[in-house]
């Protein structure tokens, strides 16, 4: 997946202005109408500034692989988020490009920076940045407001670019999801499918971070989002334990695997090699484990499907083929599972395995 082309201003008038004017969108959180799958209630898992904070529940039974929510972004920019590359300029131009009414509707989302020193201090790396005069406290403000819900709110569309849509916000985080959030690319939507059966009643939560990663990562992580986790994986339990041993051996392979790919082909060798260090021969024994503690770990269920793809097409380069076929087979329903079938991931395993002999092998 990668960026689009062109400014974010650019887009905002091939979606809007070139457009007929969208239909306008209450601004309350709280009286607009989610989903029909979807209810709004208080959440036991958020505690904003000034009470209990709001959740989106399943209105009704759920089945692994059901779409949940569908929709187009309201704002999108030009932004890595948490990049030390993030243009303030290009969420503010997403911002303007807004209709009068959906920024409104932006405006009063939740955000949890209510300081107004924070809010200025927004508004004052934007003015550097930017090189722009904002001349008034409300201005200075609005803008800080506008960075605050962005970071707060913002989710990734692709590998470069950010935004924020209307019911997606309403997902809190747990790092025991039962849904996960892929941006299609071909369409440019946003997609929210159930990970595992969801009950009535029970809400519906994203990970905002890596799945994969041990506590101390996610919380640094969570960090900017303004609160602590106190899912069952954060707590002081045994399935908190088990999970934080597994998430850690995890992502040290993972780190491992990354440093291995960033490092092959450098023109630099190491004066000294250290014989017992894992190499590039190393990587599909490693990922073969990375799935292998993944099992029974419902909430790894997309990086475990997509941790298989890659092996399995490794080893197709190989031109290990029966390796190549039991792993492309065995991600394949993760895949759809948690992609949907349209999914350019799920679409190249089904491409691969069309080019393999038949046959099945179980893990």
């Amino acid at each position: 997946m990668s960026g689009n082309p062109g400014s974010s201003k650019d887009r905002g008038r091939e979606s809007s202005q070139a457009t007929s004017r969208p239909e306008s969108i209450p601004s309350s959180r709280q009286t607009t109408p989610p989903t029909p799958m979807l209810t709004l209630a208080v959440s036991p898992l958020v505690t904003a500034g000034n009470g209990q904070g709001l959740g989106a529940f399943a209105s009704q039974r759920i089945k692994a692989g059901e779409v949940i929510i569908e929709e187009k972004p309201l704002l999108t920019a030009d932004v890595t988020l948490w990049s030390d590359d993030t243009s303030p300029r290009s969420i503010v131009d997403a911002f303007a490009d807004m209709w009068p009414d959906r920024q409104e509707y932006y405006l009063n989302r939740y955000t949890y920076v209510a300081d107004e020193r924070k809010l200025l201090d927004y508004a004052t790396a934007y003015t550097a940045a930017a090189n722009v005069e904002l001349p008034t406290k409300q201005e200075k403000l609005k803008i800080g407001k506008v960075f605050a819900i962005f970071y707060n709110t913002a989710a990734s569309f692709g590998n470069f670019d950010s935004g924020f849509g209307k019911d997606l916000p309403r997902l809190n985080h747990s790092c025991v999801p039962n849904a996960a959030h892929i941006f299609d690319e071909t369409r440019k939507r946003s997609v929210v499918r159930a990970i595992r059966d969801i009950p009535a009643g029970q809400e519906i939560l994203l990970s905002y971070v890596p799945e994969i990663a041990p506590k101390n990562v996610r919380a640094l992580k969570l960090e900017p989002y303004g609160f602590t986790c106190t899912c069952l994986a954060c707590g002081e339990n045994d399935y908190a334990n088990r999970t934080e041993a597994r998430r850690k051996e995890l992502w040290k392979l993972q780190s491992q695997i990354d440093t291995l790919e960033f490092s092959e082909g450098s023109e630099h060798e190491e004066a000294v090699v250290d014989t017992e260090a894992p190499s590039l021969e190393d990587i599909p024994d490693m990922l073969a484990l990375m799935v292998k503690l993944m099992k029974g770990e419902p909430a790894m269920q997309v990086a475990r499907g997509e941790t298989a793809y890659k092996l399995g097409k490794q080893c197709s380069q190989m031109q290990e083929l029966a390796l190549a076929k039991k792993w492309l087979e065995f991600a394949l329903p993760l895949l759809t599972l948690c992609r949907g079938e349209n999914d350019s991931l799920t679409k190249d395993c089904v491409r691969m395995l069309g080019k393999l002999p038949a046959s099945r092998h179980g893990l």
